[in-house]
Formats: C-alpha cells, sequence, structure tokens
C-alpha cells in the first residue's frame, strides 16, 4: 500500500478517536448535569392518561415512559420512574429532591420553582355532553344553565376556572367513574378532560356525544428543578432530536392517543 495512502488511513483513525472521545466526553457532562446521582429519575404523573398508561401487567407505559426511556439511553444512563397518583402530589414533591426531569403540562404558577422545556405535545381539550343535551360548540357551554364536570386540579380544572363566566363547575375526584356518573344522573351537563378521555367517557355513556371542537390545547413539557436550571438546553436538545427522529410520533401511535400531535 502506497505510503500516502498508509499515512491518510491513520490521520483518519486518529481524527475518527478524537471525535469519539470528544463526543463521550460531551454526553458523560450532559448526563451528570441532568442526572447528577447517576441515573435518570423522571417524575410521572399516573392519573393523567394521555402521558402515562398502565399495561396489564402493572408497569407504565405510555409517551412519558417512552421518552424518558429515549433520553436515558442519549445520556448514556439507566433510568428510573418515580409515580405520582394525581397532579397534586407530584406538585408536593417539588423541592424535595425526588426527580431530575417531570413529564407535565406547563405550569405558570411553578415558575419560581420549576423550569420548563420547549413543548414536546401538544394535546387538545373537549367537553362530552350527557345525552339529551344539545351543544354544538365550546361558547355555548358557558350558561347560566349549565353544570360543568371536570377533575379537581386537572388542567381542565384550571382552564375553566379562569374562562368560564356563567357555567357552574362541579369538581369531581374519581376520574372516569365519576365522569360516567355524572353525566349519567344528570349532575353534569358536560364532562371536560383531554380529548382522548372525552372519547373514552363517550363509550361508557350512551348516547353521549363529544363536541367536535376542542375548548383548550394543553402544552406538554419537560420539567427540571430551578436549582439546576443548567440542564435546560440539554432537555431543549433532546426534544428537537426527538421530533425530528420521529421518537414522539411513534410514542402517540403506540399509545392510541387521540387528540394529540407532536408539538411545533
Amino acid at each position: 500500500m502506497p505510503e500516502k495512502r498508509v499515512s491518510g488511513f491513520i490521520v483518519a483513525a486518529l481524527l475518527a478517536a478524537t471525535l469519539g472521545s470528544v463526543s463521550l466526553a460531551h454526553a458523560q457532562q450532559d448526563a451528570s448535569t441532568v442526572a447528577p446521582k447517576g441515573e435518570l429519575r423522571a417524575a410521572l404523573i399516573t392519573s393523567n392518561p394521555v402521558l402515562v398508561e398502565r399495561t396489564p401487567d402493572g408497569q407504565f407505559a405510555g409517551v412519558s415512559v417512552d421518552l424518558a426511556n429515549a433520553f436515558a439511553a442519549q445520556l448514556g444512563v439507566s433510568v428510573r420512574m418515580v409515580p405520582y397518583e394525581n397532579l397534586v402530589r407530584y406538585n408536593q414533591s417539588i423541592g424535595k429532591d425526588e426527580w431530575d426531569i417531570g413529564f407535565a403540562p406547563r405550569d405558570l404558577s411553578r415558575v419560581g420553582q420549576l423550569a420548563f422545556s420547549d413543548s414536546f405535545l401538544e394535546a387538545n381539550e373537549s367537553y362530552v355532553a350527557r345525552p339529551g343535551v344539545m351543544l354544538n360548540t365550546p361558547e355555548e357551554v358557558d350558561r347560566s344553565d349549565n353544570k360543568v364536570a371536570v377533575l379537581q386540579g386537572s388542567a381542565a380544572d384550571g382552564f375553566l376556572t379562569r374562562t368560564l363566566t356563567r357555567a357552574h363547575i362541579i369538581r369531581i375526584v374519581d376520574g372516569l367513574v365519576s365522569a360516567r356518573e355524572a353525566l349519567s344522573f344528570g349532575r353534569a351537563d358536560v364532562f371536560a378532560d383531554y380529548t382522548h378521555i372525552a372519547y373514552l367517557v363517550q363509550a361508557e355513556v350512551p348516547g353521549a356525544t363529544v363536541l367536535i371542537t376542542p375548548f383548550s390545547v394543553v402544552r406538554m413539557t419537560i420539567a427540571i428543578p430551578k436549582s439546576n436550571a443548567a440542564a435546560l438546553p440539554i432537555v431543549n436538545d433532546f426534544i428537537v432530536k426527538a421530533k425530528k427522529d420521529g421518537v414522539i410520533t411513534d410514542a402517540i401511535k403506540k399509545a392510541g392517543l387521540s387528540g394529540v400531535r407532536p408539538a411545533r
């Protein structure tokens, strides 16, 4: 083999080794920034079926789990899911160093404690009306003779508390069971939640209808403790890559979600 070609191979090999070392060092630095305890601790709100679901064997699955696994793989660390049964429990954990990243809707009331990533997912929220209630648009819901059921502390609760001026809000706590009963027995005229949930409720209440037009869009983000804001650019870079590579789209399809799409 000619001497010049051999030299070229050696230079290329040395360059590849150098770039590999730099890339490894960069990944290790990212991992120590995002997951300083050596594993990626991911907070899951298990009452949010857009982000988390339970498999028949009791394991956690869904968009949050898929993204947490993908992020941990990118960082080169193991992942540990940290579940919270509802948004209240999740909020109570803030500041206690129980997790490194949390999958949740952006919450402006928590900006003093948390830093929020760019949105990775958008989820429509819709009304499902009980049988016999003739409503066509979200605007028609806001009347003094309408009762709107929402899950206490949910994204829909927060949004409708701020925006409804005439309709009466009824807060329930037992998820789909309470929503089904509220509509079936006339304790509420409509139930408000993610569109995906609205269709699940419709399927369990004969004659119920989901209003075609959503009343709101919830933007899901990855939260990190404000004390570790240095990790935010790394999280945002991951989201950009996950969108580009189709990781988020695939996770949504795998979960079979309605009214949900990758954030733009």
